[in-house]
């Protein structure tokens, strides 16, 4: 099968369908020959054989059955079929395609580029819109249409009554609201959805621009604080923000959060800390005129002073934490060193233990994850360890196909007699880095330390893509229902063993007080 997959690779398609049809006729059952044969026959042009496998591969529960459908389509096009091609387009979206816009510009189906139904297929609208209310209207109904196609999970929230209420109530308000305000409530009507990652892209676009004021916040155990901001506010940092918009923080937030995304509690930690510096989001609940919001600063005396910040549409949003403004990596807490980092490790001799920091569930430009769990492995014999510490506070997912290498290495480490895994985790480990950990705790006694992760054990998600087509908005819908652990299991998240709260002050004096918790319990 190797030998075959590398054969294709290589464009060797004659060569690669002998050595696939060899494994099937040795042995029929297999799944893995069937996708190669289809493969290596549509890149040979033979468009009717590929079409005869790629079917085969369905009927045997190949995946994903989404692409195969969409693959079929190019070969039904490739024979100038339309009727086929639409029809197993059709199939494909029906099966939850993720990449609906693909199709516009999909040089298979260039011929037909302007056929009303190859339009409709690609989410393009057919016609030019009327004015601003249509538009919006247009983009309304087409995320309905996006949610109910795609959203997976087993309450299929964008099917009950009380949804299409919302975006029929949303459209006849559409004449009273400027446009970022519909960006809003856009985002509020995938917070419907009930999950973290059915999530509009707070991303600006030639309709509409989505300012934001030149501050980032986080809260902390101790409250709202300035993490960063731009240079004319660098001595707003490390205050916290006690009052915006005339309302207590706890309770601004309070009124935001139906427009957050979240798969638990912890979410509006991390969304709401963004969306409290959004004017459009404050003006959705009486807390800005849409343009500038008033902060109540409270300075490390108790002094305080309100000001008024007005929005600025270059500044990113920070869903991560960030080393202190200004800070060299040596003197910074370990786990903000090399932020940018996807994965990577350290010896602790002191403590006899390795520290890995897994950043990101992707493979970094120089070292895959496969690679780094080998270099953890030989990292952990050589230098005679008795203590794993893996820390993904800051990993907020990738590709969940990535996780198994580190896991085995992980496993393999704690059969030794005398080996211990620690596990740190935050709010903002979530998606992949949830499915992580939910196969280290199935797999392994790790003792998780930190504060609670920021998905359920089982959740709906997947990061895919929702164009709207008149705001050109994006946004993303959970396609696949994640079932890491039992049906029966409905936590909100991992626990930690260790609950290990971090003030500010802990953040502007560069200390880790879980890394420390976790140091002091293996000195113990």
């Amino acid at each position: 099968l190797a030998m075959a997959d590398s054969l294709l690779r290589a464009g060797k398609f004659a060569e690669a369908a002998a050595g696939y049809r060899a494994l099937l006729d040795r042995d029929s059952t297999q799944i893995a020959p069937v996708m190669g044969l289809a493969r290596a026959t549509a890149r040979a042009g033979r468009a009717e054989e590929a079409i005869g496998w790629f079917r085969r591969a369905l009927a045997v529960g190949a995946a994903p059955q989404n692409l195969i459908a969409y693959l079929i389509g190019q070969q039904f096009a490739r024979l100038g079929a339309r009727d086929s091609t639409i029809a197993w387009l059709d199939r494909s979206l029906a099966f939850r395609l993720e990449r609906r816009s693909q199709i516009a510009t999909d040089s298979f189906f260039t011929r037909w580029r302007e056929d009303p139904e190859f339009q409709r297929l690609a989410g393009r609208p057919a016609r030019a819109f009327a004015d601003r209310v249509e538009g919006w209207r247009a983009d309304i109904d087409y995320l309905v249409a996006e949610a109910r196609r795609m959203h997976a999970g087993p309450d299929r929230p964008a099917w009950q009554p009380s949804y299409l209420a919302a975006a029929e109530s949303l459209k006849a308000r559409v004449p009273s609201l400027s446009d970022p305000r519909m960006a809003a409530e856009i985002q509020r009507l995938l917070a419907l959805l009930g999950d973290g990652h059915s999530i509009l892209y707070p991303i600006s676009t030639p309709t509409v621009s989505l300012g934001r004021v030149p501050i980032d916040l986080w809260f902390f155990s101790d409250g709202l604080t300035v993490v960063g901001a731009d240079s004319d506010l660098t001595n707003r940092v490390g205050r916290r923000v006690v009052a915006m918009g005339g309302v207590p923080t706890i309770e601004a937030l309070r009124r935001l959060e139906p427009y957050i995304s979240r798969d638990n509690p912890m979410g509006p930690l991390v969304m709401g800390s963004f969306l409290v510096t959004a004017p459009a989001f404050m003006e959705a609940v009486g807390l800005s005129d849409g343009r500038t919001i008033e902060y109540t600063f409270e300075g490390p005396a108790g002094e305080r002073e309100t000001v008024a910040l007005a929005a600025h549409g270059s500044r990113p949003p920070a869903f991560k934490m960030m080393p202190v403004p200004g800070t060299n990596a040596d003197r910074r807490p370990r786990y903000l060193r090399h932020p940018d980092a996807n994965i990577w490790l350290e010896p602790l001799p002191a403590a006899r233990a390795v520290y890995l920091q897994y950043n990101q569930v992707a493979d970094g430009p120089t070292i895959p994850i496969a690679q780094a769990a080998e270099s953890l492995g030989r990292t952990l014999r050589r230098s005679n360890a008795t203590e794993l510490i893996v820390d993904v506070r800051r990993n907020n997912g990738g590709n969940n196909g990535l996780n198994r290498p580190l896991i085995r290495t992980m496993i393999d480490f704690e059969m030794e007699a005398g080996h211990r895994i620690w596990v740190l985790t935050s709010r903002t480990t979530f998606s992949a880095a949830q499915n992580f950990i939910n196969q280290v705790e199935r797999w392994t006694s790790a003792t998780f330390v930190g504060e609670p992760s920021g998905s359920k054990l089982n959740f709906a998600g997947e990061d895919t893509e929702l164009l709207l087509p008149y705001s050109g908005l994006r946004g993303s819908i959970s396609t696949r229902w994640w079932q890491d652990s039992s049906p029966l299991d409905r936590r909100q998240w991992i626990a930690p063993q260790l609950s290990v709260a971090v003030r500010s002050t802990d953040h502007f004096a560069n200390r880790d007080p879980v890394l420390d918790a976790v140091l002091a319990a293996i000195r113990r």
